[in-house]
């Protein structure tokens, strides 16, 4: 593969064309096929037991997500007001994308519209002494993010057509699925500029060539669009987890061009041309390393049982593969296409700067206590690793003043909890509808209703669908709960179970179902998916480092100075009380396979030196690649910090967490790993 790197060389103007073209094909498929979808189906795998379940429900019963269109503050005494919210329910049923509306208003014979009477779900959704009213706006099957946004701009342009005084506002379920699409949006839209500018700044500094700097952006530019362009080919969405493969790799390729452009740089060669051959001779080794490392780190996440951790493993390695041949190939092209062939300039002498040789000689002198303080450290980690939670609430990933956080406030204080839990029962028809059955059944109703957090059971309702025994029964209840951690939820529902087994007759199956038993199901595969893939991406990367340095020793030792930086960040996790989500899930696995990048060209180089003293190695790997080390990983602490720029609590974290270990890591690979290797000598 080096040596068609080096062919290459001779043939930039092609390469460049041949990337282009390449390019531009992905960008079109990436233009037309790119779908948002961030609905609890799409994190768990297609042959989960409670997903499948779940199918066979809304087979039974149809579909049950909903939009709650609220009206708070409306007086329904008043016959103006009224007739404005019953004309508000009756002008949803028209907008594009609405297949059904459920409300409490109802019209006479004239047409006249009045308050539903009874206790049924239609006629509850009106509080009079609350001052409130909400709608159930069921949207069409299968409509696109595009479609719902353009359904959530005419429900606002209703009310502001009406004249109501009354605050609008929209929760429930394909609410949640609606902001979560958004947030996936801004990711992609609004944080990927703001990773390029910083990692752009970052170049310029440490290659001193605006040119060069926005040579590597376009190299890290393609390897995006590719790797989404296969992710759109492949059949896949785009969701709140893989929208920031984007960034990741606008932060990963260019830590391979750091290195192979300070090699040119440092090269001494007659011609432009030969000096990138030099370069690439020098860095493409360990650059190979660092790529299949950081893959390595990458796909440990295939194995994951959430969808979106796995497909982002999957495409965040295809795209480091496609970064690391775009650096190789692209940008010596783009060099030599702009600069020349002939031009020169290589600086064969390093500098003579004493810097080297004092640090190494301050590292000898404080090695233990620098070991000791890693030790310390190390242990404060661990005690905050003990306090590390799951995320169990998904409005917490929104901030506090959110549309739909406050919605969802509004709407469960004065008509009924937005987090429904149904309780799907069949059997004999006879037995169904026995007067045993109906008492049981009213009983266990006044159970769950006096439940804390349960704002009303509503039920029995048929199945839609005729069963092929046209003995048999289906019907369910709808609990409706207000929106609390999933423990309490989960909590609920085990409730539920244990009753409705205990009372209803052995003949008659009564199960638990809908949106809740999914968001347990998804929390109990968070943890799984943490300890899973971090143990994976750790015998892997030990595995290739072992091979690359031919020394099962070397391999474990540079394992210390990698996995203290991830300790850190996770005892930093337990101390700030940030939990594991299907963002931060991610975290040990791709911080691990993205720190060892720096300590692989550290050994790298300080293997060179054969049987030179340990002091003497160490001052040529701090002359060689200290100064790419740094900037490599100040480049992927402040990509990674853009993140924090997002009000999406998920990917706030995530960038936190990842340019902080990028910190730790730097201090471990300058301080611990040199007072290592003077102790080992």
């Amino acid at each position: 593969m080096k040596g068609l790197a080096r062919i290459l060389l001779e043939h930039p103007r092609l390469v460049a064309l041949a990337v282009l073209a390449v390019t531009a094909a992905f960008g079109a498929v990436l233009a037309r096929g790119l779908r948002v979808d961030n609905s609890i189906a799409a994190f768990l795998p297609a042959g989960d037991a409670e997903l499948a379940r779940y199918a066979e429900f809304r087979a039974v019963f149809g579909e049950d997500s909903y939009l709650v269109v609220a009206l708070c503050g409306v007086d329904l005494d008043d016959s103006a007001q009224a007739a404005s919210a019953a004309r508000m329910q009756f002008d949803l049923q028209g907008l594009p994308g609405v297949a059904r509306v459920l409300g409490p208003f109802a019209q006479d014979g004239a047409g006249t519209p009045r308050l539903r009477a009874g206790s049924d779900l239609a006629s509850r959704l009106a509080a009079p002494e609350q001052g409130a009213v909400a709608f159930l706006v069921q949207p069409d099957a299968d409509l696109g993010s595009a479609a719902k946004q353009l359904l959530f701009e005419g429900i606002d342009q209703l009310h502001a057509s009406s004249g109501s005084n009354a605050a609008l506002r929209v929760a429930g379920p394909e609410a949640i699925n609606h902001h979560l699409d958004a947030a996936s949006n801004r990711s992609f839209s609004r944080l990927f500029p703001a990773v390029v500018l910083l990692i752009g700044l970052v170049l310029w500094a440490a290659l001193g060539r605006l040119s060069t700097a926005l040579a590597v952006l376009l190299v890290a530019g393609a390897a995006s669009v590719w790797t989404c362009g296969a992710l759109v080919l492949s059949g896949r969405s785009f969701n709140m987890v893989v929208s920031i493969v984007p960034a990741l790799l606008v932060v990963i390729g260019p830590a391979y061009a750091l290195h192979l452009a300070a090699a040119h740089r440092a090269a001494a060669a007659p011609t432009n041309a030969e000096r990138w051959r030099r370069a690439i001779d020098d860095t493409f080794r360990p650059c190979l390393m660092t790529a299949a490392t950081t893959a390595a780190g990458f796909l440990a996440l295939s194995c994951a049982d959430l969808l979106p951790v796995r497909d982002l493993g999957l495409f965040a390695a295809l795209g480091v593969a496609l970064s690391f041949l775009l650096v190789f190939s692209l940008l010596p092209a783009l060099d030599l296409l702009f600069s020349g062939r002939a031009a020169s300039g290589g600086c064969a002498a390093r500098s003579a700067s004493r810097l080297p040789a004092r640090a190494v000689a301050a590292l000898r002198r404080v090695r233990w206590p620098i070991l000791g303080g890693a030790s310390l450290a190390a242990a404060v980690a661990g005690f905050g690793l003990s306090r590390l939670a799951v995320e169990s609430d998904i409005l917490s990933y929104f901030p506090a003043d959110h549309p739909l956080v406050t919605a969802t406030a509004a709407i469960e204080e004065s008509i009924t909890g937005l987090t429904p839990i149904e309780i799907w029962v069949s059997g004999a028809r006879a037995d169904l509808l026995s007067a045993d059955m109906v008492e049981e059944g009213a009983r266990l109703e006044r159970i769950i209703s006096a439940q804390p957090n349960v704002t009303g059971v509503f039920g029995p309702l048929l199945g839609e669908r005729a069963r092929d025994e046209e003995e048999r029964m289906d019907v369910r209840w709808t609990v409706a709960s207000r929106t609390t951690s999933i423990e309490t939820s989960a909590a609920l529902m085990a409730l539920i179970e244990q009753e409705a087994g205990s009372r209803l007759p052995p003949a008659i199956s009564a199960r638990v179902t809908g949106a809740v038993p999914l968001l347990v199901r998804m929390q109990a595969l968070l943890l799984r998916t943490q300890i899973r893939t971090f143990a994976l991406s750790l015998a892997i990367v030990t595995l290739l480092l072992a091979f690359a340095f031919r020394s099962l020793r070397l391999a474990l030792l540079a394992l210390v100075p990698n996995l203290l930086p991830v300790l850190l960040t996770l005892g930093m996790m337990g101390f700030l009380g940030i939990p594991l989500n299907v963002a931060t899930v991610m975290v040990a696995s791709i911080a691990f396979g993205l720190v060892v990048d720096d300590t692989i060209h550290f050994l790298d180089r300080y293997a060179r030196g054969g049987a030179a003293p340990a002091a003497a190695r160490l001052e040529e790997v701090l002359r060689a690649v200290g100064r790419p080390i740094v900037f490599t990983s100040a480049a992927t602490a402040l990509g990674f910090a853009a993140f924090t720029a997002a009000s999406f609590q998920p990917t706030f974290h995530f960038g936190l967490l990842i340019a902080a270990t990028a910190v730790f890591a730097l201090a471990c690979d300058l301080l611990l790993l040199p007072a290592l290797l003077l102790v080992r000598r």
